[in-house]
């Protein structure tokens, strides 16, 4: 399951999550708005991902790490307004050798979907840039070099959300969770609107 935090409860669970994934890679907390999400596993909270609007006049923080906005790709005006950062994306401890990251990527994605972006950008930590490229198998491009940014070494990314969402029926992964969380979902019914 995913659920849009709205409440206070929720609100407490989801940065427990994050936090103690930070905690743990040595990244400084670092609380800014967007729209956040738990990912839920065997009924448990077992995730977290939030998105943010990128407004490069509002991201000099995030560009130290990465000049997103020297991308030509970001620079073309029919993508203003369409790019989301994503940030807290974690996964409790107990759950990273389960499908909870396979649900955390759909969440991406239907998010892509439901919010018209066209890119998501992100700064991942080595070993789970890593797992992304090469378990899901879609690109995932490399925005800029390494860089050490509030207390870890992290990799910028830039993911194509519309090159995924137009083939997504061919991502077992995908249609296997879409199945799971959306009751009466079938490839072929998905086919008929994408």
């Amino acid at each position: 399951m995913i659920r849009k935090v709205e409440t206070e409860y929720d609100r407490q669970l989801f940065n427990g999550i994050w936090m103690k994934a930070w905690e743990e890679k040595g990244f400084e907390y670092e609380f800014c708005p967007g729209d956040c999400y738990l990912v839920f596993h065997g009924g448990q909270a077992a995730g977290t991902v939030q998105f943010t609007l990128y407004v490069p006049e509002e991201a000099d923080q995030l560009h130290e790490a990465c000049r997103f906005d020297a991308i030509p790709a970001l620079r073309e005006p029919a993508v203003n307004g369409k790019v989301s950062i994503i940030d807290k994306f974690a996964i409790k401890k107990e759950f990273r050798s389960t499908q909870a990251l396979d649900t955390l990527m759909f969440c991406l994605f239907q998010y892509a979907e439901r919010h018209d972006k066209t890119y998501c950008i992100a700064l991942l930590d080595p070993l789970v840039y890593r797992l992304v490229r090469f378990h899901y198998q879609f690109p995932v491009a490399k925005a800029g070099n390494r860089a050490y940014y509030k207390g870890a070494d992290v990799i910028p990314v830039i993911i194509d959300c519309r090159y995924f969402l137009d083939r997504k029926l061919h991502y077992d992964w995908y249609v296997r969770v879409a199945a799971l969380l959306q009751p009466g979902y079938s490839a072929a019914a998905s086919a008929r609107f994408a």
